[in-house]
């Protein structure tokens, strides 16, 4: 006789670890615990809204991977130009010693 198997409820599933970490290292820290638990209610609304559990999943993913981007993209853009600028130092660089 197999196991049955009982699908979590809405208050056992939760959005994927790495979203998580995503979405808490783009917030302030005053703002984590708030931002994250609307977040885990976004993650819930979406799967009882969907039903499919990696649908909910992929979303979670793409909502923290882009406040992620957005936190950071000050210093992303900056980088840019750095290496950008860097790169032609080099080859200048490298047609002066021809």
């Amino acid at each position: 006789m197999a196991p049955r198997v009982t699908p979590p409820t809405r208050e056992e599933v939760r959005p994927p670890g790495l979203a998580r970490w995503m979405v808490k290292h783009s917030l302030r820290s005053r703002e984590r615990e708030e931002g994250l638990a609307a977040f885990e209610d976004e993650f819930a609304d979406h799967l009882a809204e969907t039903g499919d559990l990696q649908v909910a999943r992929a979303m979670a993913l793409r909502i923290g991977w882009e406040s992620l981007q957005q936190a950071y993209k000050p210093l992303i853009d900056i980088s840019m130009y750095v290496l950008a600028l860097l790169g032609v130092i080099l080859a200048a660089a490298a047609l002066l010693m021809m």
